[in-house]
């Protein structure tokens, strides 16, 4: 683009005109006695009149006055002679005085000519210097004739050419042939610079060599002599353009980077009275416009949440009075009430006298990973808890597997019906007691569960119909298939405690009052975001079970410890603080999410989602309660606990078996090497003193690889399929053991492994 310039038309002398005044001095000295003789002329002129005056009246006078006053004849021809000789020598006297003032009058204007010249060729030498020394290329082009008077050096270095050469340039010559660089616009920028219009301009030239360069071109009218001409210069700006278009690239690669990338970079001056720089990112995070933090530098501060906010503008100030770097973590409180988590990071930046002139940070939206290390910090404490409440478990479970054991058996000998009825109460409390530790053992997710290609809806339903009975009459209930749902991979007896105790703590959310309970089973599918929020997340086709209640809800302060084990809100007597514990355990054993939505006063909304699972075919829950007898096969049954050990040999007796129990692997192993064809099926304990579970079936396993093997374990999670297959074992049941099970599972093993 061209920067027109307006001024006057210049009367300016040019090498051309200089050039032409130094040939008029040297004709001026070749010329010197003919400028002398009329310099002289004058000069003689006036002495000849003053002669002739001087002569003419000494003549007329003096031969009258020496008449008048000498009478004598000889006198008068001797003052003659001396009147003749004073007048020669006034004269030449007189002659002598015109002469010497005529003659330095001359001397004087021929030095003071000679030394002007001397000076015009010093100055001509001095500009034809500079002239040829500029760095820019200077040619004057005549308007009339449109030709190239003069050109200089740096002319010919840039275009590469002679002086020859240059003189005979065209605009087309130098002209690129591309508009806005071609011959026809170089004319019609001349034309302007012709009509007194100064042109500035940017010009992709061509040099003799057909090579380009970028250059700033420069014209304006000027007056030489008796020329009207146009003098341009040329500056050769590659270097400038190839510096400038670096820069543009770095601009606009740092705005790409600073459009693009989610972290806000800032800089601002010492005082924080002017914001230099904020990218886009600022909007995003803090939901205010970049235009208004730059009207008012210090308004991000304004969004920092009441309770960060003396603390980060306190540490603010300690880059900008010259301390060091700082790093800090707050909340900003968005205009639509959102509360983002920010990782702020400032730096000073200081002259060269040492002195903090501007800050520059990086401040990065951190929600989405604070959100993430709590719920790591929830897991490991969750995992600790459960550890601890594992351990307990597993004891608990010794004993209360002797307890219901010993029940069944009593109850199976007893006839009177009084007898049977206590029996009675006390496999109910086992049972309870055995929910208890089996909620225990899912929330420390050392049970494995036992699950089954289903369909939620069947079991969700199921487990609904038995709440319904035990339901308050002002609690109105509704249950419902939201759509079709997936069929997932789940162990119905938990999506039983899943229902229940979600459902009981609804209830319990809406005492003394007419409330609502409603459970839907229905499809749900995630997207990325979902499975970037949730650790169990993945992106694809879930079950989604809903239970939402109008009871008082939660309050937001406590609403994040609502899964810790033994943490409640109810009186006491009301709950264990397990329920949704053991929930979050069985979810996650499920790989599966679980969230809640609550308002206080308005109620609770839990959503647990379960992965779909594509592969297995559904399988039937309907069992049978009839108890299977064996016929006399013989059974080994070791467990360091030699009460859990005794009962299980005399359930096995009542079951109709032959039963051995031993409290020490080595010994029964001492027995199985004596006898080893005498046992058609072993059961072991899994945790036992000196040897485990697990090695002693190895034992067996090589000395009879055929024997079916059952390992009784509290908990599960650390035993893996190939530890099972290399120690033999075909089944593990889970303490405490019903007589049901134990009996069902012994005449699969005898059925499949033996020829009894």
């Amino acid at each position: 683009m061209a920067h027109k310039q307006k001024g006057s038309t210049p009367n300016i002398s040019t090498p051309s005109e200089l050039a032409g005044g130094r040939t008029e001095s040297m004709a001026k000295n070749k010329m010197v006695p003919r400028q002398s003789f009329y310099a002289v002329g004058p000069m003689i002129a006036r002495i000849v009149v003053v002669y002739v005056i001087v002569a003419a009246l000494w003549i007329l006078v003096s031969d009258q006055i020496l008449s008048a006053m000498v009478s004598d004849h000889g006198l008068l021809m001797e003052l003659a002679v001396v009147k003749g000789w004073v007048f020669v020598v006034v004269t030449a006297a007189l002659l002598y005085v015109l002469l010497r003032r005529e003659t330095s009058h001359w001397t004087a204007e021929r030095s003071a000519r000679s030394e002007a010249e001397a000076a015009l060729r010093a100055s001509e030498e001095r500009f034809q210097s500079i002239y040829h020394s500029v760095n820019d290329a200077v040619f004057i082009h005549q308007l009339d004739t449109g030709r190239i008077l003069d050109v200089n050096q740096r002319m010919c270095e840039i275009f590469r050419c002679t002086t020859e050469e240059a003189r005979m340039f065209s605009v087309n010559d130098v002209s690129l042939g591309e508009s806005p660089y071609s011959g026809t616009e170089a004319l019609a920028w001349m034309k302007k610079a012709a009509a007194s219009e100064p042109q500035v301009f940017t010009w992709y030239c061509r040099r003799k060599d057909k090579s380009l360069f970028w250059a700033e071109v420069r014209m304006r009218r000027a007056h030489v002599g008796n020329d009207d001409v146009i003098i341009v210069t040329v500056s050769d700006i590659s270097t400038r353009k190839e510096t400038e278009t670096a820069l543009i690239e770095s601009t606009e690669r740092f705005r790409q980077m600073a459009d693009n990338i989610k972290e806000v970079f800032w800089m601002s001056s010492a005082d924080e009275d002017k914001m230099l720089y904020v990218s886009p990112a600022y909007e995003k995070i803090w939901g205010r416009t970049c235009e208004s933090l730059y009207a008012q530098p210090r308004s991000w501060a304004d969004a920092i949440h009441p309770d960060d906010r003396d603390r980060v503008v306190k540490t603010d100030r300690a880059p900008r009075q010259g301390g060091g770097e700082y790093t800090e973590t707050y909340r900003v409180v968005r205009p639509d009430g959102q509360v983002r988590w920010v990782h702020d990071q400032a730096y000073p930046v200081r002259d060269a006298s040492g002195r903090v002139y501007r800050v520059v940070g990086i401040a990065s939206d951190i929600t989405e990973h604070r959100s993430l290390e709590e719920q790591f910090r929830h897991a490991q404490k969750m995992e600790a808890l459960g550890t601890l409440a594992g351990g307990i478990a597993h004891d608990f479970n010794n004993i209360l597997g002797a307890i219901t054991g010993y029940a069944e058996l009593a109850k199976w000998d007893s006839t009177l019906p009084a007898v049977q009825t206590c029996h009675d109460e006390i496999l109910r409390a086992c049972k309870r007691a055995s929910d208890l530790v089996r909620q225990i053992l899912t929330f420390s997710r050392q049970q494995e569960p036992q699950r089954k290609t289903l369909q939620l809806w069947p079991v969700v339903n199921e487990a609904a119909q038995l709440l319904r009975a035990v339901l308050p009459a002002t609690v109105e209930f509704r249950i419902a298939q939201d759509g079709p749902a997936p069929r997932v991979s789940i162990d119905p007896s938990q999506i039983h405690q899943i229902v229940m105790n979600l459902c009981t703590n609804s209830v319990q959310a809406m005492p003394g009052k007419v409330g609502r309970l409603e459970v839907k089973v229905g499809e749900f599918w995630a997207d990325e975001k979902f499975a970037t929020v949730h650790p169990n997340g993945r992106v694809g086709r879930y079950a989604c079970l809903a239970i939402s209640d109008n009871g008082q809800g939660i309050p937001s302060a406590i609403i994040d410890r609502i899964y810790e084990p033994f943490y409640t809100t109810k009186a006491p007597g009301e709950g264990t603080g397990l329920g949704l514990a053991v929930v979050h355990g069985i979810v996650q054993d499920h790989e599966g999410v679980i969230t809640v939505e609550s308002r206080v006063g308005e109620g609770t909304s839990f959503h647990v989602y379960f992965p779909e699972h594509k592969t297995g075919a559904l399988e039937d829950l309907a069992e049978s309660d009839d108890l299977i007898l064996g016929r006399g096969q013989c059974i080994l049954v070791v467990d360091d606990e030699d009460m859990l050990a005794q009962m299980a040999a005399k359930a096995l007796a009542k079951l109709g078996y032959e039963a051995d129990a031993m409290t020490k692997p080595s010994e029964a192993l001492d027995v199985l090497r004596a006898t080893p064809e005498k046992y058609d099926l072993i059961i072991t304990d899994l945790t036992m003193p000196g040897m485990s579970g697990l090695e002693f079936a190895e034992d067996v396993t090589q000395l009879r690889p055929e024997v079916p093997i059952i390992l009784m374990t509290g908990f599960s999670t650390n035993l893996t399929e190939t530890q099972l297959t290399k120690a033999g074992i075909k089944e593990v049941l889970l303490k405490p053991v019903t007589l049901k099970g134990l009996s069902d599972t012994i005449d699969q093993l005898l059925k499949k492994y033996s020829n009894c």
